[in-house]
């Protein structure tokens, strides 16, 4: 078995079964197709750190050990989490005709702007940077006849949207306009 089967990119995940080696290295441990640092193992686990993989869908779990083959029977399938973390400036608030930048720390982001999306409520904010655990991305102009206040900031990779760990609100001030 595999526990978790979701989380970050660095996480520690861990290998439950039979047959495993003693010395780490000889487990060749990959998550879709990156390999898991293999940390520790015994004959029954393994533990190793998730490797950063841009893929949205559940990646299959592959092990080989030297000398055996493949260890695993069943397909064990893991998921990568993606979260927000902190968003700056805290509290965020800005303009309502757009411009302000904000920083979003999380994890499970992808390399390429063009995999992200960011809507404040209903405005998108265009993203000007992002890697794996980190974006930037400039407000748009508030829409006309929508709420200014406590706007909810929605972090989309393909299909999949972040959770957010802190606060994901932004308000448009009419004070910073």
């Amino acid at each position: 078995g595999l526990s978790p089967v979701e989380g970050a990119a660095h996480s520690v995940v861990t290998i439950r079964g039979e047959g495993f080696s003693t010395v780490p290295a000889e487990n060749a441990v990959l998550i879709g197709s990156r390999a898991c640092d293999v940390t520790a193992s015994s004959g029954r686990e393994i533990v190793c750190k998730v490797p950063y993989n841009s893929a949205l869908s559940p990646l299959p779990l592959s092990l080989e050990v030297a000398g055996m083959g493949k260890a695993l029977a069943t397909e064990i399938v893991f998921s990568h989490r993606l979260a927000v973390h902190e968003m700056l400036p805290f509290p965020a608030n800005g303009s309502l005709g757009g411009g302000t930048e904000l920083l979003i720390l999380g994890d499970g982001f992808s390399d390429s702007a063009s995999d992200m999306s960011v809507l404040v409520g209903a405005a998108p904010c265009r993203v000007t940077f992002t890697n794996a655990s980190m974006l930037h991305c400039q407000t748009g102009a508030l829409p006309t006849n929508a709420s200014s206040a406590d706007l909810q900031v929605a972090v989309h990779v393909g299909y999949k949207t972040a959770e957010c760990d802190a606060s994901c609100s932004f308000s448009y001030s009419e004070a910073l306009t």
